[in-house]
């Protein structure tokens, strides 16, 4: 039997993140310099950009488990409070499942990366990992957003296997 839901989400959505200072710093920066403060647009960007990237870093197959890695502790983290479209936080909530990571983790992992293309000296949570060459030359060819996405996560109680299938339709 297949259940369907369709509703309209609010347009925009108070979430709280953990980051350090300097990584909220340079979202903050990022989504002001590109996106006119958008921080929607900006986590979009930083997806999209590297999709393939997260995939290989995957560690929920490793794990057999579906809870999520955190940051390493440090007092240095704070709560910050950021506007956002909920289509956005809820493919960032739904990619937690099928990466092993929690969301503040994706997201600074992200911030991670894109900080070193801009040639900041930082020493990465977890290394971007290299692509194979059918990629282009920019990485990503789809400058648009992600239009849609889809999981399935289905479970084999017996065995206690679970399936993440993760489709992204933005290729």
């Amino acid at each position: 039997m297949r259940t369907q839901q369709n509703y309209h989400t609010r347009r925009r959505h108070f979430v709280c993140i953990n980051l350090t200072p300097m990584h909220f710093e340079y979202f903050f920066q990022l989504a002001l310099r590109r996106f006119g403060g958008d921080f929607s647009l900006t986590i979009a960007y930083l997806l999209n950009k590297n999709m393939r990237h997260l995939y290989a870093i995957s560690v929920a197959p490793t794990k057999k488990t579906l809870t999520a890695n955190y940051q390493p502790p440090t007092r240095n983290y704070k709560k910050n409070w950021i506007d956002i479209k909920p289509p956005y936080w809820g493919k960032l909530y739904q990619m937690r499942y099928f990466m092993g990571y929690s969301m503040s983790c994706i997201l600074r992992i992200l911030l991670e990366w894109e900080m070193i293309e801009e040639g900041i000296p930082i020493q990465p949570l977890v290394a971007k990992p290299p692509l194979e060459l059918h990629l282009g030359s920019g990485g990503y060819q789809n400058q648009s957003y992600y239009r849609s996405y889809e999981l399935k996560t289905s479970v084999n109680y017996e065995k206690l296997e679970v399936t993440n299938d993760f489709f992204d339709r933005s290729d």
